[in-house]
């Protein structure tokens, strides 16, 4: 469990993203790429109490699985029609350069990063820098929608803290092959299985 101070310097950032995204939405959208407006889960709008931003964690760095390691042009192409045009997203990076993430306002989104809300001055408000990463994660799990790594353990953990808030089945990974094991699958750990994240983490526990 994070300590309480991860839970309240991302409340900030969530509420300033809720802000931003109410910001936005008064503004007429610029268009978007058929990639960002097809299929976008929930349609147009949004429902009552929904998060008006969506979430993605891109991992670079040291990642040592190459094959996750894919070019935000390929996110785009996988993972568009999964958001609404226009959406506001958060993208919890390990890339210092986030010129990278360019396609996805190419697509007509506005991005927005943790240097953005936490930039590094500032982040000795934290009783301990490393929690930044746990910040991130929290701040990630209130997205609409959430787009993750594989292989990822920090994406995980957002699912499963998805799962705990009946959201699981609006988390996707960004490789295609992968993209909708839980929104569509129903597949159990049969071994180890630290890759992913699975449903039994959240379901059926409260009787436990």
């Amino acid at each position: 469990m994070p300590p309480p101070q991860v839970f309240c310097i991302a409340a900030d950032i969530v509420q300033r993203l809720r802000d931003d995204a109410g910001a936005l939405a008064a503004v007429p959208a610029a268009p978007a790429s058929s990639s960002s407006s097809a299929g976008s889960v929930g349609g147009a709008g949004g429902a009552a109490g929904e998060s008006p931003f969506s979430t993605l964690h891109v991992r670079r760095g040291d990642f040592q699985f190459k094959a996750a390691k894919i070019p935000v042009e390929e996110v785009v192409a996988t993972t568009g029609g999964l958001f609404r045009p226009g959406e506001l997203l958060y993208v919890a990076t390990d890339e210092a350069d986030v010129s990278f993430l360019e396609p996805l306002r190419l697509a007509g989104h506005a991005v927005r990063t943790l240097n953005d809300y936490l930039p590094a001055g500032e982040r000795k408000r934290l009783a301990n820098p490393d929690w930044v990463g746990m910040v991130e994660q929290v701040v990630a799990a209130q997205g609409r929608v959430f787009v993750g790594t594989y292989w990822s353990t920090f994406t995980a953990y957002v699912v499963r803290m998805r799962g705990y808030q009946g959201h699981a089945k609006r988390s996707f990974y960004s490789l295609a092959k992968y993209r909708d094991v839980y929104a569509t699958g129903t597949e159990r750990r049969k071994g180890a299985g630290w890759w992913r994240e699975w449903p039994e983490a959240w379901e059926g526990i409260d009787g436990a």
